[in-house]
């Protein structure tokens, strides 16, 4: 299955073909996006038995290392002490139920959204991978020794790796595999990786593998100009689309490149998606610039100044079904604007490949 993408960006987003676009617009791969497909890593296997619940609980990207230094001839057992929305801890011990006792606890993993009121960074400046600054603080040693940890900030969050009288090296070869991870998937999660459980390139065979009997898949034919898709159910409830070129049959082997999303679950790790209002996005993700084009059906989109990602797209509106912008000049085929109504909200969010 082969198509334009480039045609294809500007038939989904109704843009014109001879637009003059900003230089941080919409077709240029930004290098967030380059850096997060690049020597990636897979989490150690032994967080797998944390995945479910905490995949299910909290909406903020989840990076886990693949390197973990060695704890001797003693397994190591992981749990999750604590997971919100905002925030997860993992506790590394000896014992499957250690509860952070000094005998048995081996270190710990954590992550937390950075706010305003988020404490300034402090420790030894530590130069980690992709460019990113670690600070470093060392374990205090009486009659137990205290954890050695490592911060760092990714993405407008706060990730800590730190281990019981650890030394520098060992954490910061858990902070290089963990930067350099795809973020595992929150259950809900909208992220430039993918909605859900559905990440771009993977294989529509490998996401029916992966959900499994708990979804049905239903073919949803005309569901755009020049597009046809796949509504994934959970519960009886669509979740999201796989959108493909009109005419095509999706097959088990083909890659998932453009998903889309209405279902208001479905949040980015700033928390923002369908049904948020305008005026509450603004305020996570900057100004906001509403546009469309009459000559593609009119689909209104917005972007923000500070875009969580290059490939995500949020489509606005009303809850009645109109143009949430607010136009001055509406002869003009293409339209612009930064003032939008008051009850203007998000109607769907849309994560499309950059490759080809």
């Amino acid at each position: 299955m082969f198509f334009n993408y480039k045609l294809l960006l500007i038939t989904l987003l109704g843009l014109p073909l001879l637009v003059n676009y900003p230089p941080d617009g919409l077709f240029p791969l930004n290098q967030q996006v380059r850096a997060q497909t690049t020597q990636t890593s897979a989490p150690n296997p032994i967080f797998q038995p944390i995945l479910a619940d905490l995949t299910a609980k909290t909406q903020i990207p989840i990076r886990l290392p693949q390197n973990i230094p060695a704890s001797g001839k003693n397994p190591l057992y992981v749990s999750l002490t604590k997971v919100t929305p905002t925030q997860y801890v993992i506790e590394l011990a000896f014992a499957p139920d250690c509860y952070g006792a000094g005998a048995c606890r081996f270190g710990e993993i954590a992550a937390e959204k950075k706010i305003n009121q988020s404490p300034i960074l402090k420790g030894q400046k530590v130069a980690l991978t992709k460019g990113i600054t670690g600070y470093y603080t060392p374990a205090t040693c009486g009659a137990n020794c205290s954890d050695s940890s490592l911060v760092w900030e990714q993405g407008g969050i706060r990730y800590r790796m730190a281990l019981k009288a650890g030394k520098l090296e060992s954490l910061k070869s858990m902070a290089n595999s963990a930067i350099a991870s795809v973020p595992v998937a929150t259950s809900k999660s909208i992220s430039s990786q993918g909605i859900g459980s559905a990440q771009l390139g993977m294989s529509y065979g490998q996401l029916r593998a992966q959900l499994g009997k708990k979804a049905q898949f239903q073919v949803k034919t005309d569901f755009r100009v020049d597009f046809e898709a796949i509504a994934v159910l959970e519960s009886g409830q669509i979740q999201y689309y796989i959108l493909y070129p009109a005419g095509e049959k999706f097959q088990d082997r083909d890659v998932i490149k453009m998903l889309v999303t209405d279902n208001p679950n479905y949040r980015t790790s700033a928390g923002v998606g369908p049904g948020t209002s305008l005026l509450t996005a603004q305020k996570v993700y900057g100004q906001a610039t509403l546009f469309y084009n009459r000559a593609n059906e009119s689909r209104e989109y917005v972007k923000f100044a500070k875009q969580p990602a290059a490939n995500i797209y949020f489509r606005s509106g009303t809850k009645v079904g109109e143009l949430a912008g607010i136009y001055l000049n509406s002869s003009q085929e293409y339209q612009e604007t930064t003032k939008f109504k008051p009850e203007a909200i998000i109607n769907s969010v849309e994560v499309i490949s950059r490759n080809k």
